[in-house]
């Protein structure tokens, strides 16, 4: 689950003895699928230039403050009041805090690994800077803005799994079927598209994505969800995969974890 420090929190229990009863350790041949594709050359992605925080948000990460602003020589014009927006929509502008169990607090990372997936990171000069909007009395899914992770793909979603299996390729129960977190750009709310992200960019494997996936429940926690081929929202969860450093969210973790032999589930993130 990805959480929004002081916009999410992103929390994430061991997957073993609790859900699964003694998943069987993987031993894999060439073969086998694996998370990311194996024998590839990859190439580097280009970050975005350093983004503004806040006062506040510095003192969250345990950054020195901002140099104060230089005194206006002439008293600046109060504008007029504005009629305030709605109570139930919100606008913020944060980081994503992940607790990962048997690892210290840490964020989603503003840097990929080599495959260009997001990370998982405990240094919070590293933390990714986001920006979303949502109504709260709406059921609608939003898009996530980032502000400082890839440069080029200026929104956070998934990336369809390079070893999914079926035609379609969908997350359902009983398939190990997943997809990775990265950056992509913003697309409609539906099944996934073929486009450009962070995972196609780095590889060169052409992957389809999802960007307006994210919801705020009740409990103000951050949610997913995935539209398969034929416009159905199976119940994902979301995974942090430590040999790859990587989040992904799959329909069925047991076979995932059977599959690729480890994982943690992320609890969905929170709201201050």
């Amino acid at each position: 689950m990805l959480s929004l420090s002081r916009v999410l929190t992103l929390l994430v229990a061991a997957f073993a003895v609790a859900a699964v009863v003694a998943v069987p350790s993987r031993t894999t041949t060439d073969d086998d699928p694996h998370v990311n594709p194996v024998g590839i050359i990859t190439r580097s992605l280009r970050p975005k230039s350093a983004v503004y925080l806040t006062n506040a948000q510095r003192l969250a990460r345990g950054l020195p403050l901002n140099n104060p602003p230089k005194p206006s020589p002439r008293p600046s014009h109060k504008p007029s009041p504005r009629p305030s927006s709605s109570p139930a929509c919100v606008a913020k502008t944060g980081y994503i805090e992940a607790k990962v169990e048997g690892q210290a607090t840490g964020y989603v990372s503003m840097n990929t690994n080599v495959y260009g997936e997001y990370e998982f990171t405990t240094d919070a000069s590293e933390a990714l800077s986001v920006s979303l909007s949502y109504c709260a009395d709406k059921k609608d899914t939003f898009d996530i803005m980032t502000l400082n992770g890839a440069a080029d793909f200026d929104y956070l979603g998934f990336i369809t799994g390079s070893s999914n299996h079926g035609t379609k390729r969908d997350l359902d129960q009983g398939s190990y079927n997943y997809a990775y977190l990265g950056g992509v750009h913003k697309e409609r709310r539906g099944p996934a598209v073929r486009a450009d992200n962070t995972f196609t960019c780095a590889t060169g494997l052409k992957e389809s994505v999802e960007s307006n996936v994210w919801s705020v429940n009740g409990d103000k926690y951050l949610s997913v969800s995935w539209v398969n081929t034929d416009k159905s929202t199976p119940c994902v969860t979301v995974l942090y995969f430590s040999d790859d450093n990587n989040f992904v969210i799959t329909a069925d973790p047991e076979k995932y974890m059977k599959t690729f032999g480890g994982g943690e589930i992320t609890v969905c993130p929170r709201h201050p």
